[in-house]
């Protein structure tokens, strides 16, 4: 089965292989080409990479060595054109048009996210894959900021040309035009394009023509190359981004389009790897990005309560060596601690009792760490809603009569989740529905 010059797309936890001696299940895992499936096995054993923390390899009877997905959306681009698209896993129904766009609803609450301001009218090109819709944003952007205007800057030069201007240079004249004597080597102040910010989105421009595979894309690529005929490529990547990292006011409408430049011709994203052979990276945690994403759901649809995200000012210790250690960062603290929060992107399983459904001691221990410290009694921790984990799990009581804490599933499909909170008269748990 070839897969060169092209797609593919699995899940989290779903894995890869490149020949299989029976039947395969093709709703868990993907074939991709020999060739591709060796260099992503390359990155993963570059140490310096610590590509473990996003694929693993391994053996499955049937596949012989698979590559297996962790919980990170990732888009990797190898040498011979395919493209490995890693999808966040919502539940075992959706498609992955609608699992694509359920992802970037939710990228574009991440605070650092590159792609934070993706509009909604993006979102309906969920059929593009991942990729292929981080191009078409930055074709979005530069074309905005081409309406707006193109910055030009004066430029100090020093070079030959037909006629006398700027400070005639004598000694390099004689040097360069001995057999040219209608030229004159001059130094000069020009109001030129060919500044350091269009050097690197024509360089970005043409990357990205020659990794785009939607000819919808690559030909509103050359439609903008065109606008930048005039204007050099970069000849350092690094230095110029490093130069251009600080935007004044007045050329404050490239941030966005330098911002994603960056992403593309560093490879960089909200986590980087190094000394990749692949061509592309962009990788996502999916931890950090479903953590932000029910904060910012709770914060919209419940505007009156006061709500903070990584509060930091509780320690786990209050004296040693007169300071206090071990600073504590609970996901989401409601009404200065009367309800205590944090999401976890785990697998919870409702009916496995004698593993307790699959949460993790650790967490039981730093939520009811967090109960003391903000002496609150309401604790939540907040999974992902799977066919395995449908509805609030009975009760965890650490006392007899007061801190409990619940497990509740958020449901990415419908923006749904039931929150729990204490009502002092009359003593009653109440049911809030988040929709």
């Amino acid at each position: 089965m070839k897969t060169k010059n092209k797609t593919v797309t699995i899940k989290e936890y779903w894995f890869l292989w490149t020949k299989v001696d029976g039947d395969y299940t093709e709703w868990i895992s993907a074939c991709v080409d020999p060739k591709a499936f060796e260099e992503i096995k390359a990155f993963i054993l570059d140490e310096k990479n610590q590509a473990y923390q996003v694929l693993t390899i391994a053996r499955r009877t049937g596949y012989g060595e698979i590559i297996k997905a962790q919980n990170y959306v990732w888009v990797i681009q190898t040498s011979n054109g395919t493209t490995i698209e890693i999808l966040p896993k919502v539940n075992d129904v959706i498609g992955t048009a609608q699992t694509r766009q359920i992802f970037l609803k939710m990228l574009r609450t991440l605070k650092d996210s590159p792609f934070k301001n993706i509009e909604k009218a993006w979102l309906k090109k969920q059929k593009f894959p991942i990729l292929e819709i981080f191009i078409d944003v930055f074709i979005q952007e530069v074309s905005k900021l081409v309406k707006k205007w193109i910055k030009r800057s004066y430029l100090w030069e020093e070079k030959n040309v037909s006629f006398l201007k700027g400070k005639f240079k004598a000694i390099q004249n004689m040097k360069y035009n001995i057999t040219h004597k209608e030229k004159f080597y001059c130094e000069f102040d020009e109001f030129t394009e060919n500044i350091t910010e269009n050097k690197l989105i024509r360089s970005c421009l043409l990357y990205l023509e020659k990794i785009s595979k939607k000819e919808v894309n690559r030909q509103r690529i050359k439609e903008l190359l065109f606008v930048f005929a005039d204007v050099e490529t970069s000849k350092n990547i690094r230095q110029d981004i490093q130069q251009t990292s600080t935007v004044n006011r007045l050329h404050s409408h490239y941030a966005e389009s330098l911002q994603r430049a960056k992403i593309f011709l560093l490879w960089e994203s909200v986590v980087s790897f190094v000394g990749s052979t692949l061509t592309l990276s962009l990788l996502f945690p999916m931890e950090r990005i479903f953590e932000s994403y029910v904060a910012h759901k709770l914060k919209h649809i419940y505007p009156e309560l006061e709500i903070k995200t990584q509060d930091t000012r509780h320690y786990l210790v209050e004296y040693h060596n007169e300071r206090r250690k071990f600073n504590m960062r609970p996901d989401i603290v409601i009404n200065d601690g009367e309800i205590i929060a944090d999401t976890k992107r785990k697998i919870i399983n409702e009916e496995d009792i004698k593993s307790n459904y699959g949460v993790s001691q650790g967490d039981m221990y730093q939520l009811f760490a967090y109960a003391k410290k903000y002496q609150s009694d309401a604790l939540y921790l907040i999974y992902p809603k799977t066919n395995k984990f449908l509805k609030t799990l009975e009760p965890f009581h650490y006392e007899k009569e007061k801190t409990i804490l619940y497990v509740i599933p958020y449901d990415l499909v419908t923006d749904s989740c039931e929150l729990v909170s204490f009502n002092i008269e009359p003593k009653e748990w109440e049911i809030l529905m988040i929709s």
